[in-house]
C-alpha cells in the first residue's frame, strides 16, 4: 500500500507575536493596546487645544496693545494741536513777527502733561516757557494750573547768608544755586559801595511752585520766585542757569534799593542805575539777559547817560527807578562798568557809584574818582565801545 505524504505549512511570525505567544501574556497585552493608544490620541487633542489657546492669547493681546498705542498717539498728537493753538492765541496782537517754533509734549500720566513751548520775536531773540494740561472726558486738552503735588514734599536749606523754602523737584537747582549766590550776594553790594552782610539777618528764598511770569517783587527781607520750570527764559537757558539769574535779578533790585535808601545818588545818574543792573547781571549770568547790541550810531558820549528830565537835576534819587524808556541807554551805561570795571579794576565801579552821590556832573565825578581829566576818560571809553562794536 502506498505511503501518503503530509503537506507542511510555514506561517512567517513577527517577533513582537513571538514574543506574545511565548509569554503567555498574549490576551492580557491584547485587551491594553486599544487603551494605550487612546491615551496617546488625548494627550494630542490637549497639546493642540493648548497650541490653539495660546496663539489665540497671543492674537488678542497684540490688538489691544495696537489700540491702546494707536490711542496713546492720537491723544498727543491732539495735545500737540491744542498746544500749538494756545501758543499761537498767546502771541501780542501787535507784534506780528513773534511766532511759535518749538513745541514738545510729555505726557505725565494721570490724564496731565506738560508742553514746552519755544517762540522767537522779529529779532531772532528765542524763549521758552512749559505749560500744564488735563485731559478732560468731554473737552479734551485743557490748559490748567500745576498741580502741588507734583514737585514733592517740601525742603529747607541754609547758607551763609540765605535760608531757603523749596520742593523736592526743585532740589538739584537748589543746591547749585545756593553754593554760588552768597559770593554773588557779597560781589553785588561790593559793587554798589556797600559793607559786607551780616550772617545773623539772612535773606529768606521762596522758591515757589506757582506760575508767575517774572520775578516778583521782595518784601521784608524776603525773596520769591517761581520753580525754575515755570520760569520764562532763554531758549537754550537750563533750570539751574535761570534760578541763579532771576534770583540775582531780585538780589541786584533788592540791595541796589536798600543803598539807594541809605545813600540815594543824584537824580541825574538815573538812567546809568539800571545800566549797572545790566552789568552786574550778566557778569552773574550771561545767558539771561537778552543780547543787546551796541547802538551803531555816531561815537557816544556821557552826556546822553544822564537823566534828561531838568526838573530833577539837583534832587536826589530816594528808590529804586524804573527802567529807562530808551533800552540802548542802559547797554551803553552797562558799556561804561564794563569799561571802567576792566580799565580801573572792579573795585573803580563802587568808587564811581559813590562819587555819584557826592557829585551831580562827571566834570567833578571822574577827576575825583580816577584822576583824570572827563574829555580823557570819555576818550577811552569811546574807544571800547568801538572795540565791542566790532566783536
Amino acid at each position: 500500500m502506498a505511503r501518503r505524504n503530509r503537506a507542511l505549512e510555514w506561517e512567517v511570525l513577527s517577533e513582537e507575536e513571538w514574543e506574545r505567544l511565548n509569554s503567555g501574556n498574549g490576551a492580557r497585552q491584547d485587551a491594553t493596546v486599544p487603551v494605550v493608544q487612546e491615551q496617546r490620541r488625548s494627550f494630542s487633542r490637549l497639546w493642540t487645544i493648548a497650541f490653539v489657546a495660546l496663539v489665540i492669547c497671543g492674537s488678542v493681546s497684540y490688538v489691544v496693545w495696537r489700540q491702546t498705542q494707536t490711542g496713546l498717539k492720537r491723544s498727543n498728537g491732539g495735545l500737540f494741536q491744542v498746544a500749538i493753538a494756545d501758543a499761537s492765541r498767546s502771541t501780542p496782537q501787535s507784534d506780528k513777527q513773534v511766532k511759535v517754533t518749538n513745541v514738545e509734549t510729555h505726557i505725565l500720566g494721570n490724564g496731565m502733561a506738560i508742553v514746552d513751548v519755544t517762540m522767537m520775536n522779529g529779532t531772532g531773540y528765542a524763549y521758552r516757557y512749559n505749560q500744564f494740561y488735563r485731559q478732560d472726558e468731554y473737552s479734551g486738552w485743557q490748559r490748567t494750573s500745576p498741580d502741588v503735588s507734583f514737585w514733592g514734599e517740601e525742603k529747607t536749606a541754609e547758607t551763609t547768608y540765605f535760608r531757603w523754602y523749596f520742593r523736592a523737584r526743585d532740589q538739584v537747582a537748589v543746591t547749585q544755586v545756593a553754593e554760588q549766590l552768597d559770593q554773588v550776594y557779597v560781589q553785588i553790594r561790593h559793587d554798589l559801595g556797600l559793607a559786607a552782610p551780616t550772617v545773623e539777618d539772612k535773606i529768606v528764598i521762596e522758591v515757589q511752585a506757582a506760575a508767575h511770569s517774572s520775578p516778583t517783587p521782595t518784601v521784608a527781607n524776603r525773596l520769591i520766585v517761581s520753580s525754575p520750570l515755570l520760569l520764562i527764559t532763554p531758549a537754550q537757558v537750563s533750570e539751574v542757569e535761570a534760578l541763579r539769574g532771576h534770583l540775582s535779578l531780585l538780589l541786584i533790585q533788592e540791595t541796589l534799593g536798600s543803598a539807594q535808601a541809605q545813600k540815594p545818588v543824584w537824580c541825574i545818574w538815573r538812567p546809568l542805575l539800571s545800566g549797572l543792573a545790566q552789568w552786574q547781571l550778566h557778569n552773574v549770568q550771561p545767558t539771561l539777559v537778552d543780547s543787546q547790541t551796541l547802538p551803531a550810531q555816531a561815537l557816544p558820549s556821557l552826556k546822553e547817560l544822564l537823566n534828561k528830565d531838568e526838573t530833577c537835576l539837583n534832587l536826589p534819587v530816594t528808590r529804586l527807578p524804573p527802567a529807562p524808556d530808551n533800552p540802548a541807554t542802559a547797554t551803553l551805561a552797562a558799556s561804561l562798568f564794563d569799561y571802567v570795571a576792566q580799565k580801573y579794576g572792579r573795585n573803580a565801579v563802587g568808587m564811581l557809584l559813590t562819587s555819584f552821590r557826592h557829585y551831580s556832573t562827571w566834570d567833578d565825578a571822574i577827576p575825583a574818582v580816577f584822576l583824570t581829566s572827563k574829555e580823557t576818560f570819555e576818550a577811552g571809553w569811546q574807544e571800547y565801545v568801538l572795540t565791542q562794536r566790532a566783536k
